[in-house]
């Protein structure tokens, strides 16, 4: 699928409902608009060099001519102005493909997993953030310190739905928790610091007549499931013919191992879940 790098880079959300090998393709084709994105970017931030740059000769040209100084102070004005103008393009363009490059390169790792063991005809559907889409939860004193203040917001920035060749339905979204605290340190400087916590929430929906009963498979995840060091269970639910597992993770660089062993961890207790609904035939 074509990707409008446009409404892409100024809306900051990819959606497409697509098989996996398709997803692949668009993360791809997402890597090298950030690097178009990237090269604009230090052009615009060289013609605002030059812009300065001819501020300046203006200003020396003028003076040495024996033009009326405000002319030449006018030029050099006109190229500050047009540099600013230029450097803040610079700042905002593309900007989110840069700070979420993670998230899109994370996208390609879970769809290249998925991929092993999904059929490559049915579609997925993925829903991508790859801009700040925050929302507000509350805000409360911080009192530990002066003036302090601490906001919450948490921002939804995946989701994916699909099919496993076993017939298991799967539905996996990530979150991203921020905490941000102001304050004002002893030296009277406002001071700002955030933090982000991410959570990933999968749902395994699977066949009964291969995997049966689920629910007597609880108590084992509970105990057998593992998961990186900064990963914790923070919910666990087992139903007649479905799982659902939370894990929180506070370092980002670790989501993908804990979502490939949240996969391997449910999908161990399923296969031993379908070991015995076999022999019960």
């Amino acid at each position: 699928m074509a990707i409008d790098a446009e409404k892409l880079r100024t809306g900051g959300v990819y959606e497409t409902q697509a098989p996996l090998e398709s997803v692949l393709g668009d993360v791809a084709e997402i890597d090298k608009l950030a690097q178009q994105f990237a090269r604009e970017r230090k052009r615009k931030l060289l013609h605002g060099f030059l812009s300065l740059a001819a501020g300046v000769v203006g200003l020396v040209v003028t003076v040495a001519v024996g033009v009326p100084g405000f002319i030449g102070a006018l030029l050099l004005l006109a190229g500050i102005a047009l540099a600013v103008i230029l450097w803040v393009a610079a700042y905002r363009y593309g900007r989110n493909l840069k700070t979420y490059r993670w998230r899109f390169e994370l996208l390609g790792k879970l769809a290249s997993s998925l991929q092993q063991d999904s059929d490559p005809k049915v579609p997925v559907s993925v829903s991508l953030g790859l801009k700040d889409r925050g929302r507000f939860l509350k805000e409360e004193v911080w009192p530990e310190r002066k003036r302090g203040k601490q906001r919450f917001s948490e921002d939804d920035w995946l989701s994916i739905e699909g099919r496993f060749l076993d017939g298991t339905q799967f539905t996996e979204t990530m979150q991203e928790l921020i905490r941000r605290r102001t304050y004002v340190n002893p030296r009277g400087k406002s001071k700002v610091k955030s933090r982000s916590r991410h959570f990933v929430s999968l749902r395994l929906t699977c066949p009964k007549d291969q995997y049966g009963e689920l629910r007597p498979l609880e108590e084992g995840l509970k105990k057998n499931l593992r998961l990186p060091a900064s990963a914790t269970v923070r919910g666990l639910k087992v139903g007649g013919k479905s799982v659902f597992l939370r894990v929180r993770v506070d370092e980002a660089a670790e989501i993908p191992q804990a979502n490939a062993m949240m996969y391997l961890g449910l999908y161990r207790a399923l296969n031993l879940a379908r070991q015995l609904q076999g022999r019960q035939k």
